[in-house]
């Protein structure tokens, strides 16, 4: 479906699209697996200076293992995983306003994908991609 400026092709629904990007809403075994971390993963954790850094690390893998986007939130929007986080990390709980700063989150979210094992799509890679895109059927046509 071609969106509104007809120039791109549509392929989320706004509810599809709200779903997607909804911070997850965990159970108490979720939040145990989501947020687990391994050794490897706790000496990086444990590298970082700040604990609202620390905190905002293991949000961000926890959220990324149960959905595969980068959320954007603050601590008043994720309170009981805040809380969880605190207690299994013994960690101390930063002021609920505090957001991550925005060279703080785009430093955290690249460290975060780098530790899960994702890399930037290098620009031989994105050209290779463009070029199959470009030569895919539009949906709806023969």
């Amino acid at each position: 479906m071609i969106g509104s400026t007809g120039k791109r092709i549509q392929l989320l629904t706004a509810d599809e699209i709200e779903e997607l990007y909804r911070l997850p809403v965990l159970s108490q075994a979720e939040r145990e697996e989501y947020f687990s971390l391994d050794d490897s993963l706790l000496n990086i954790v444990n590298g970082l200076l700040k604990p609202e850094t620390k905190i905002y690390m293991i949000f961000l893998i926890g959220y990324f293992r149960a959905k595969p986007v980068i959320p954007r939130f603050r601590l008043c929007d994720v309170e009981v995983d805040a809380r969880y986080i605190c207690n299994t990390f013994k960690l101390d709980l930063p002021r609920w306003d505090w957001t991550a700063s925005k060279g703080t989150r785009a430093q955290m979210v690249s460290r975060t994908l780098s530790v899960l094992g994702f890399s930037l799509l290098k620009q031989e890679q994105s050209r290779r991609l463009s070029l199959r895109l470009y030569f895919l059927p539009l949906p709806g046509s023969q």
